[in-house]
């Protein structure tokens, strides 16, 4: 899990991008077959950013999903 910030040399930027989106898959997985709650607690023990690219992953990328899967309620 990443809790640094991107790194300047861009290989070991490449990489810690590469590892905070596969972070952030297993986050919006753990979401969408689990419980939305599990999945925030895991981000919120990782960082603070991990939190917030969670958020967004789930209201931008899978705010539909969610609803289908009953886990939300449409507003």
């Amino acid at each position: 899990s990443v809790t640094t910030p991107a790194p300047q040399d861009e290989q070991a930027r490449i990489r810690w991008e590469e590892a905070n989106a596969a972070t952030v898959r297993i986050l919006v997985e753990k979401a969408l077959t689990g419980t939305i709650e599990d999945a925030v607690r895991e981000a919120e023990k990782i960082s603070p950013y991990m939190l917030q690219e969670l958020h967004n992953h789930l209201v931008n990328d899978m705010y539909d999903k969610l609803i289908a899967l009953r886990k939300i309620k449409q507003l």
